[in-house]
């Protein structure tokens, strides 16, 4: 108030509105900054939850690594429908399944354990080698559709087709090892 009648009192026109909407495109770009970093962050968390599987897995820890990759898992989802092209958001959700395979795979393997660690296993642990099972299929149709652009997004896509064919192999070997049917 005080501003605007010293302005007018020389005859100006007021700054306020100038200001206000230099005010408000800065914190539009700010927005627009922080929305790009936070996808950012997220793709490092998600790296950050993938490798703490992994080193969960070879220090012998299925419980702590099915955590992990399930988090993982939901990290991958909230990705997907954060991204606006269609390979980005085919390769999330294949990233996404294979997660949810690995996690399924690595809680029958911990389920096994405490079961005693001797075959057959429960009707349980098979249940869950199945679904990692189908989890696995679904990962491949995914990853089969992407194609990303990107040269980060094209590095992570070999990564998970790579892991997913793995798992092609690691979940027969898995169930005839625990003697599910």
């Amino acid at each position: 108030m005080c501003c605007r009648w010293a302005l007018k009192k020389r005859g100006q026109a007021c700054a306020y509105p100038f200001l206000i909407a230099c005010l408000l495109f800065g914190l539009f770009l700010c927005g627009r900054a922080t929305s790009a970093a936070q996808v950012i962050g997220e793709a490092a968390e998600l790296d950050r939850l993938i490798k703490r599987a992994d080193e969960a897995i070879a220090n012998g820890d299925p419980e702590t690594a099915s955590v992990s990759i399930g988090k993982a898992a939901l990290m991958a989802s909230i990705l997907a429908e954060r991204t606006s092209t269609t390979d980005t958001t085919a390769l999330y959700k294949g990233a996404e399944a294979l997660f949810r395979a690995q996690e399924n795979g690595y809680r029958a393997l911990a389920l096994f354990d405490q079961a005693g660690g001797r075959p057959p296993a429960s009707s349980s642990t098979c249940r869950l080698l199945a679904l990692a099972t189908r989890h696995q299929r679904q990962a491949l149709e995914y990853l089969a559709r992407s194609r990303p652009r990107n040269e980060d997004h094209r590095t992570f896509h070999q990564h998970l087709l790579t892991s997913a064919q793995e798992w092609t192999s690691i979940l027969p070997e898995l169930r005839a090892e625990l003697a599910c049917p």
